[in-house]
Protein backbone atom coordinates (compact mmCIF):
# COMPACT_ATOMS: atom_id res chain seq x y z
CA UNK A 1 0.00 0.00 0.00
CA UNK A 2 1.37 3.39 -0.91
CA UNK A 3 0.93 6.26 1.53
CA UNK A 4 0.92 9.84 0.32
CA UNK A 5 0.86 12.79 2.68
CA UNK A 6 0.40 12.85 6.44
CA UNK A 7 -1.09 9.91 8.38
CA UNK A 8 -4.71 10.31 9.36
CA UNK A 9 -4.18 9.67 13.08
CA UNK A 10 -6.97 12.08 14.02
CA UNK A 11 -9.54 9.94 12.20
CA UNK A 12 -8.36 6.80 13.99
CA UNK A 13 -8.47 8.61 17.33
CA UNK A 14 -12.01 9.84 16.59
CA UNK A 15 -13.13 6.28 15.80
CA UNK A 16 -11.58 4.98 19.03
CA UNK A 17 -13.20 7.73 21.08
CA UNK A 18 -16.60 6.97 19.54
CA UNK A 19 -16.43 3.41 20.90
CA UNK A 20 -17.93 4.69 24.16
CA UNK A 21 -17.58 3.96 27.85
CA UNK A 22 -17.81 0.19 27.45
CA UNK A 23 -14.34 0.16 25.83
CA UNK A 24 -12.94 2.30 28.62
CA UNK A 25 -14.44 -0.01 31.25
CA UNK A 26 -13.02 -3.07 29.50
CA UNK A 27 -9.56 -1.46 29.29
CA UNK A 28 -9.65 -0.66 33.01
CA UNK A 29 -10.79 -4.18 33.94
CA UNK A 30 -8.27 -5.96 31.66
CA UNK A 31 -5.20 -3.69 31.25
CA UNK A 32 -3.17 -6.58 29.77
CA UNK A 33 -5.37 -6.44 26.64
CA UNK A 34 -3.68 -3.21 25.59
CA UNK A 35 -0.18 -4.60 26.03
CA UNK A 36 1.46 -6.61 23.29
CA UNK A 37 4.74 -8.33 24.10
CA UNK A 38 6.58 -10.05 21.29
CA UNK A 39 9.91 -11.59 22.31
CA UNK A 40 12.65 -10.79 19.81
CA UNK A 41 16.39 -10.43 19.57
CA UNK A 42 18.06 -7.38 18.12
CA UNK A 43 21.63 -6.88 17.02
CA UNK A 44 23.62 -4.68 14.69
CA UNK A 45 25.82 -6.15 12.00
CA UNK A 46 29.35 -4.75 11.39
CA UNK A 47 28.01 -2.85 8.34
CA UNK A 48 25.49 -0.99 10.54
CA UNK A 49 22.39 -3.01 9.56
CA UNK A 50 20.08 -3.28 12.57
CA UNK A 51 18.54 -6.75 12.67
CA UNK A 52 15.47 -7.96 14.56
CA UNK A 53 14.79 -11.68 14.86
CA UNK A 54 11.56 -13.18 16.13
CA UNK A 55 11.29 -16.96 16.11
CA UNK A 56 7.99 -18.82 15.71
CA UNK A 57 8.15 -22.51 14.83
CA UNK A 58 4.42 -22.91 14.08
CA UNK A 59 4.85 -22.51 10.32
CA UNK A 60 7.63 -23.61 7.94
CA UNK A 61 8.05 -20.10 6.56
CA UNK A 62 10.22 -17.07 7.22
CA UNK A 63 9.22 -13.43 6.85
CA UNK A 64 12.00 -11.23 5.50
CA UNK A 65 11.48 -7.49 5.64
CA UNK A 66 13.95 -4.67 5.05
CA UNK A 67 13.15 -1.07 5.93
CA UNK A 68 15.26 1.80 4.63
CA UNK A 69 14.96 5.07 6.56
CA UNK A 70 14.29 7.09 3.46
CA UNK A 71 10.95 8.19 2.14
CA UNK A 72 9.24 11.02 0.36
CA UNK A 73 10.15 13.49 3.15
CA UNK A 74 13.78 13.15 2.03
CA UNK A 75 13.12 14.32 -1.54
CA UNK A 76 14.32 17.73 -2.75
CA UNK A 77 11.83 20.58 -2.36
CA UNK A 78 9.61 20.77 -5.42
CA UNK A 79 10.57 17.28 -6.60
CA UNK A 80 8.45 14.24 -5.87
CA UNK A 81 8.50 10.57 -6.67
CA UNK A 82 12.20 9.81 -6.22
CA UNK A 83 11.72 7.53 -3.19
CA UNK A 84 8.93 5.68 -4.99
CA UNK A 85 11.05 5.37 -8.14
CA UNK A 86 13.92 4.00 -6.06
CA UNK A 87 11.51 1.43 -4.58
CA UNK A 88 10.66 0.23 -8.09
CA UNK A 89 14.27 0.18 -9.24
CA UNK A 90 15.21 -2.12 -6.36
CA UNK A 91 13.08 -4.86 -8.00
CA UNK A 92 15.07 -4.67 -11.24
CA UNK A 93 17.86 -7.05 -12.35
CA UNK A 94 21.40 -6.77 -11.02
CA UNK A 95 24.69 -7.90 -12.52
CA UNK A 96 24.33 -11.14 -10.49
CA UNK A 97 20.64 -11.72 -11.29
CA UNK A 98 19.45 -11.06 -14.83
CA UNK A 99 15.73 -11.27 -13.94
CA UNK A 100 13.41 -9.09 -11.91
CA UNK A 101 13.52 -9.69 -8.16
CA UNK A 102 10.26 -11.68 -8.07
CA UNK A 103 11.25 -14.51 -10.42
CA UNK A 104 13.83 -16.42 -8.31
CA UNK A 105 11.75 -16.12 -5.14
CA UNK A 106 8.47 -17.16 -6.73
CA UNK A 107 10.32 -20.21 -8.11
CA UNK A 108 10.92 -21.42 -4.54
CA UNK A 109 7.38 -20.67 -3.32
CA UNK A 110 7.69 -17.17 -1.89
CA UNK A 111 4.52 -15.21 -1.23
CA UNK A 112 3.66 -11.65 -0.34
CA UNK A 113 6.52 -10.10 -2.29
CA UNK A 114 6.04 -6.36 -2.24
CA UNK A 115 7.49 -3.00 -1.47
CA UNK A 116 6.07 0.30 -0.33
CA UNK A 117 7.15 3.87 0.12
CA UNK A 118 5.84 6.18 2.82
CA UNK A 119 6.82 9.61 3.99
CA UNK A 120 9.39 8.13 6.38
CA UNK A 121 10.62 4.86 4.87
CA UNK A 122 10.78 2.45 1.96
CA UNK A 123 10.39 -1.23 2.70
CA UNK A 124 10.54 -4.60 0.98
CA UNK A 125 8.79 -7.72 2.26
CA UNK A 126 8.42 -11.37 1.38
CA UNK A 127 7.56 -14.66 3.06
CA UNK A 128 9.62 -17.63 1.95
CA UNK A 129 9.81 -21.32 2.87
CA UNK A 130 12.45 -21.82 5.56
CA UNK A 131 14.71 -23.63 3.10
CA UNK A 132 14.75 -20.49 0.92
CA UNK A 133 15.93 -18.07 3.62
CA UNK A 134 19.49 -18.04 2.27
CA UNK A 135 18.20 -17.10 -1.18
CA UNK A 136 16.03 -14.29 0.18
CA UNK A 137 18.88 -12.85 2.26
CA UNK A 138 21.34 -13.15 -0.64
CA UNK A 139 18.91 -11.33 -2.93
CA UNK A 140 18.42 -8.52 -0.42
CA UNK A 141 22.19 -8.15 -0.11
CA UNK A 142 22.61 -8.33 -3.88
CA UNK A 143 20.17 -5.52 -4.56
CA UNK A 144 21.78 -3.41 -1.83
CA UNK A 145 25.26 -3.84 -3.26
CA UNK A 146 24.85 -4.37 -7.00
CA UNK A 147 21.68 -2.64 -8.17
CA UNK A 148 23.44 -0.06 -10.32
CA UNK A 149 25.58 -2.69 -12.05
CA UNK A 150 22.48 -4.06 -13.81
CA UNK A 151 20.71 -0.73 -14.42
CA UNK A 152 20.07 0.46 -17.94
CA UNK A 153 18.47 3.61 -19.28
CA UNK A 154 15.61 1.50 -20.64
CA UNK A 155 14.86 0.04 -17.17
CA UNK A 156 15.02 3.50 -15.61
CA UNK A 157 12.66 4.94 -18.22
CA UNK A 158 10.24 2.01 -17.83
CA UNK A 159 10.03 2.36 -14.04
CA UNK A 160 9.77 6.14 -14.24
CA UNK A 161 6.70 5.70 -16.46
CA UNK A 162 5.20 3.11 -14.07
CA UNK A 163 5.66 5.40 -11.05
CA UNK A 164 4.10 8.34 -12.89
CA UNK A 165 1.13 6.18 -13.86
CA UNK A 166 0.68 4.94 -10.28
CA UNK A 167 0.72 8.55 -9.07
CA UNK A 168 -1.94 9.50 -11.62
CA UNK A 169 -4.10 6.53 -10.61
CA UNK A 170 -3.75 7.40 -6.95
CA UNK A 171 -4.69 11.03 -7.50
CA UNK A 172 -7.79 9.99 -9.45
CA UNK A 173 -8.93 7.40 -6.87
CA UNK A 174 -12.27 7.66 -5.06
CA UNK A 175 -12.16 10.06 -2.14
CA UNK A 176 -8.74 11.48 -3.01
CA UNK A 177 -9.99 15.05 -3.32
CA UNK A 178 -11.68 14.84 0.10
CA UNK A 179 -8.59 13.23 1.65
CA UNK A 180 -6.34 15.93 0.18
CA UNK A 181 -8.65 18.64 1.57
CA UNK A 182 -8.61 16.96 5.01
CA UNK A 183 -4.82 16.66 5.02
CA UNK A 184 -4.43 20.36 4.14
CA UNK A 185 -6.46 21.27 7.23
CA UNK A 186 -4.74 18.70 9.46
Amino acid sequence: MKTFGKPIAGVVLAVLLSCGASSVALAQARPELGQVRIPYETFTLPNGLTTLVYTDHTAPTVFVGVWYRIGSKDEPVGKTGFAHLFEHLMFQPTVNRPTEYFTPLEAVGATGLNGSTTTDYTNYIQTVPTNALDRALWMEADRMGHLTDGMTQALLDEQRAVVKNEKRQSELGPGRAAEAQFLKSY
